[in-house]
């Protein structure tokens, strides 16, 4: 029997042969070579690699016993957060199994248990058909047994379920989770949620990330060889860098021919970015894209691509910019990959909550922002070094009319106002023989509402004791001049 993959594969394996590390090219070089091969070299291609196929991927039912090897539903695993392991949830709906694989630089599989899946046969399609979808989702919440129903056990995990793929083709529904219950487990006995025994989903539960750790859902699984997974890995790894290529130097159209034909993405930001650009490479250097801790995952002709996404803006301090986890859904258009589906996972908290640009934009907005504000602050640094200079001579003057001078006139500090404070700093140095105050290294800060934070180290000594704290002065600046609105101190 012909392998149902064998078709993909070569598909894959050819676009492996044309990937930067085989040609020494670049990526769009490998790119161009490949296009322009003859159609006789491609069918010899196809013709040695079907060979190569139909002796290398057996049939699934052949490979059915302990000696199964890796589902071929896991391409290639990456950990983050800290970790060193990522983790994968797997069900084969088929014989009600869940599996619980690891990734350390080899795959392994490291628990098994059973599971129950939906009443009805068949992947979920329609809200209430009590059917457990199949495909690539990833958990993005959790419940402990106090925020549960009975029904639910001890532990919850929602998924993304409808993910972009579902809601593209119109599926509908939503709650689907991996959780516990209270009865007894019994086969295909859930409404579509996949269900584990309460002892078995604790065990299952230190190993999930959220956003991170995909739970895929299968009929059958098929079992390959491994060196496909690497090759189809590798096509995959040569895609992205040359979609990431055309993001960062690209036209619009080197960008959009990476995308499916039947798949449009909102593309409206795209003038945005390439003004972006242009003022990068004016200064010598482009907006670089980074990609990390990619991670793929495969369900039949579908790879879903998760991967932390990167921005430098091409200035001085070379940061490195969170944009998000981002999800590219792949498959196989005309001999190359194509994305069908591009989301994000998630977005960092600094980005949370905004809708009207792509990360991409928002972050460089936000960074043209920080440098900015950033510039304004090394502005006004020597006006602050020169108050803060001045308001620590007349203290040590005991000159309670200079000092007072230097405060907003709603500054409060320890329940006093302004004028009460002052009469508080007057009855002591009325106390003291003498005082002298000086400070450390100075630094400003922007704080909030168009204040600034100056800070440094506070050495006092009067004529009854020496002290030494970490100074914080938030600023205000008030009839042109900056004035000191709250301050603290911190004995070191």
């Amino acid at each position: 029997m012909t392998h149902p993959r064998g078709w993909f594969f070569r598909g894959l394996l050819l676009a492996a042969l044309v990937l930067p590390a085989a040609t020494g090219l670049s990526a769009p070089a490998a790119t161009a070579s490949a296009r322009s091969a003859t159609e006789t070299e491609q069918a010899t291609d196809r013709r040695d690699l079907e060979t190569a196929d139909r002796t290398a991927a057996p049939d699934a039912e052949t490979l059915r016993g302990e000696d199964r090897g890796i589902p071929d539903v896991l391409v290639a695993m990456a950990a983050s957060g800290g970790s060193d392991i990522a983790y994968a949830v797997i069900v084969e709906k088929s014989t009600q199994r869940l599996f619980l694989y690891a990734y350390d630089g080899a795959f392994k599989k490291v628990f098994e248990t059973d599971c129950s899946t939906g009443k009805a046969e068949g992947p979920k399609r329609e809200k209430g058909d009590s059917k457990t979808p199949e495909g690539i989702y990833f958990f993005n919440d959790e419940h402990d047994d106090k925020e549960l129903s009975p029904i639910y056990g001890v532990k919850a995990f929602p998924t993304d379920y409808p993910n972009l793929l579902d809601r593209i083709a119109g599926f509908t529904g939503s709650a689907i989770w991996l959780h516990g219950t209270n009865k007894p487990l019994l086969p295909k006995d859930s409404n579509g949620c996949i269900v584990l025994g309460n002892q078995d989903i604790l065990k299952v539960t230190p190993h999930i990330s959220l956003h991170r750790t995909p739970i895929i859902v299968v009929d059958v699984l098929s079992y390959g060889d491994p060196e496909l997974n690497r090759i189809a890995g590798k096509a995959a790894a040569g895609f992205l860098k040359d979609w990431e290529t055309a993001l960062e130097t690209g036209s619009y159209h080197d960008y959009l021919a990476h995308y499916g034909s039947a798949y449009l993405p909102d593309i409206a930001w795209w003038n945005t970015w390439r003004r972006y650009r242009e003022k990068g490479k004016a200064k010598g250097s482009y907006p670089d894209v980074e990609i990390r801790n990619v991670s793929i995952f495969r369900y039949k002709d579908i790879y879903a691509v998760l991967f932390d996404e990167f921005l430098e803006t091409g200035d001085d301090d070379a940061k490195a910019w969170p944009t998000g986890t981002r999800k590219l859904f792949m498959a196989y258009e005309d001999d190359r990959f194509a994305i069908v589906g591009d989301t994000y996972q998630t977005l960092p908290a600094s980005l949370a909550g905004q809708r009207k640009d792509p990360p991409l934009i928002a972050v460089l907005s936000r960074a043209e922002s920080e440098r900015a504000a950033d510039a304004a602050v090394a502005a006004e640094a020597p006006r602050v070094i020169q108050m803060v200079d001045k308001w620590l001579q007349a203290w040590s003057d005991k000159d309670i009319k200079a000092y007072g001078s230097f405060y907003a006139d709603d500054f409060r500090s320890d329940g006093r106002d302004k004028s009460a404070y002052l009469e508080y700093k007057d009855r002591l140095n009325r106390i003291y023989d003498y005082i002298r105050v000086e400070r450390g290294d100075l630094s400003v800060e922007k704080g909030d509402n168009g204040r600034l934070i100056a800070s440094f180290v506070q050495k006092y000594h009067s004529s009854a004791h020496r002290t030494v704290g970490a100074k914080r002065l938030v600023l205000k600046e008030e009839k042109g001049a900056w004035k000191i609105l709250r301050e603290t101190w911190h004995r070191k």
